[in-house]
């Protein structure tokens, strides 16, 4: 399998972009990489939701995400925040269907 093959973690939220909605939630993406790159993924993976740049990586340093290979990555984090703005749920894997399963159990 090629790199170009594998498909990213964004991939499989918009491919359960409408569980959330269902649920009364929102998915939103945020990582370090800058908005025109954002741009650029949003469209060619056709995600539904919105990707926020952290570039000065406010949003990391806030949530205390671990920093991984020699401190160059965050891991990936799910966080289900609820209405009145309280993270009810955290969840770290490598494994992308592991996020959304864990999620949507969440919200249920």
């Amino acid at each position: 399998m090629k790199p170009q093959d594998v498909q990213p973690e964004a991939c499989s939220f918009r491919d359960h972009y409408e569980d959330f909605l269902q649920l009364g939630a929102e998915v939103i993406g945020i990582s370090s990489d800058g908005v025109k790159s954002h741009q650029k993924f949003a469209a060619r993976h056709k995600l539904p939701f919105v990707l926020l740049s952290d570039s000065k990586k406010k949003v990391q340093r806030l949530f205390k995400l671990p920093k991984i290979l020699f401190g160059l990555y965050t891991k990936r984090i799910t966080f289900v925040i609820d209405k009145e703005g309280l993270v009810s749920y955290v969840h770290s894997s490598l494994m992308p269907d592991t996020h959304i399963k864990k999620a949507l159990q969440q919200l249920k």
